[in-house]
């Protein structure tokens, strides 16, 4: 099977593979002082006393922010587990599979929880959705008046419940189908001290324990470390498994997944902005409007290219504003609108800078990021003789991957994104 390691939970770090031929240089800075070690935490030890734990952890519970120390100190032990221990690891994996087993998109999660439990299972589920994948919230109660008709043959269930004996689950539970693939969220380690896995033994064990519990901390069993480092381990399961189905070349990508669910706000305006310099192109090359027939540009003036420069531009047509000559020159917009009184009856071929042949442009790949594409517009070595490619007057010339023009842009455009 298969070996998922939860991206947010993962102890080794490992080098990210793209297929960026264009990497940016690394800033250079000092080492940071590395973090102290996490708390142990065994996944067969639960004996440990709340006073021999707080002082293992060193908290001072008199300071205000003891909650977001206790937490931290959570997350941090939830971490190791999942890094070092092979009952969480397996369990995790599972979960996984359980989640993938139906590529086609037949079957979904449902999520059940009762009370803060039930409030991190909604986020959850809210998550699932937006990283395309179908999820729905059960409440146990409701579930028990009607609504069990929502689980379905095919759907997997994720179970939530700190203490793992939560009686409106444990009454659901005779309810629930034997075959349905079931995934727990507890701070139980051991499947024997959960009053649950005891009476379901084939679900999966994902452990969400904390190293110091709530009553002890605060004196009250108020949600607190217990629902985040539950949300922790539910966002890497959520994570992993969108990451697998939308992996290509099956999948479109998790990251045009997401943007497709979630087009509003200022997330989908993030992925709504161009990111190649094909989303900047006005219109392909071969769309352009020709200035003259293929004969020869002999004959046209600067008034014919006015003209011609204000049509295109006025017409809504594609191009905004581009005019072509035969064998590849252009005519850029900015240029055209920078033509001067006394130039109007001058051949085109008298006028300094108005056509730029291919040769003069800056060639950059259509599949370039935007920002990249900054950095060699900026950047653009002289040629002999003093001219330059570059800088915000040059224009570009869009290649496919063949090698070939697809379409032009005028240097500004790109460094205006």
């Amino acid at each position: 099977m298969a070996s998922f390691v939860p991206a947010s939970l993962a102890a080794d770090r490992r080098p990210l593979q793209t297929s960026a031929v264009l990497v940016p240089s690394r800033s250079s800075s000092s080492p940071s002082r590395p973090a102290p070690p996490s708390p142990a935490l065994s996944v067969h030890d639960d004996s440990s006393s709340a006073s021999d734990e707080f002082s293992v952890l060193d908290l001072d519970l008199t300071s205000k922010p003891r909650s977001s120390t206790l937490t931290t100190a959570a997350l941090a032990a939830v971490t190791e587990l999942y890094a070092t221990h092979s009952a969480a690891r397996a369990g995790f994996n599972a979960a996984v599979s359980a989640l993938t087993r139906h590529r086609s998109g037949r079957g979904k999660l449902v999520v059940i929880g009762v009370g803060k439990s039930g409030i991190i299972g909604r986020k959850l589920v809210a998550t699932f959705s937006s990283l395309g994948l179908c999820a729905v919230f059960l409440h146990p109660t409701e579930a028990l008046h009607g609504d069990l008709g929502v689980i379905q043959p095919l759907d997997t269930l994720l179970v939530i419940t700190f203490s793992g004996k939560t009686p409106e689950l444990l009454l659901l539970q005779d309810h629930l189908a034997p075959h349905l693939p079931t995934i727990l969220l507890t701070a139980h380690t051991r499947p024997q001290d959960c009053a649950f896995l005891r009476a379901r033994p084939a679900t999966i064990l994902l452990p969400t324990p904390v190293p110091v519990s709530e009553k002890a901390a605060f004196g009250v069993s108020a949600p607190t470390s217990s629902t985040t480092t539950a949300l922790a381990v539910g966002d890497a399961l959520a994570l992993t498994v969108a990451q697998e189905l939308a992996r290509p070349p099956a999948g479109p990508g998790l990251a045009a997944v997401f943007a497709k669910n979630h087009p509003g706000g200022a997330i989908g305006a993030a992925f709504r902005a161009p990111q190649t310099l094909r989303d900047l192109l006005p219109a392909t090359f071969a769309e352009l409007p020709l200035l003259e027939a293929c004969a020869g540009s002999a004959g046209l003036s600067g008034a014919d290219v006015l003209r011609a420069g204000l049509e295109a531009a006025s017409s809504g047509g594609a191009g905004a504003g581009w005019l072509r000559l035969c064998g590849g020159s252009v005519l850029p917009p900015s240029r055209i609108r920078a033509l001067q009184n006394e130039q109007l009856l001058l051949p085109i071929e008298q006028i300094p800078g108005l056509v730029v042949a291919r040769e003069e442009m800056l060639s950059i790949a259509a599949d370039t990021q935007v920002r990249v594409a900054k950095d060699l517009v900026r950047n653009a070595n002289a040629l002999e003789g003093g001219e330059y490619l570059g800088g915000e007057d040059a224009v570009i010339a869009v290649l496919d991957e063949r090698g070939q023009m697809v379409g032009a842009l005028e240097a500004s455009q790109v460094l205006s994104q």
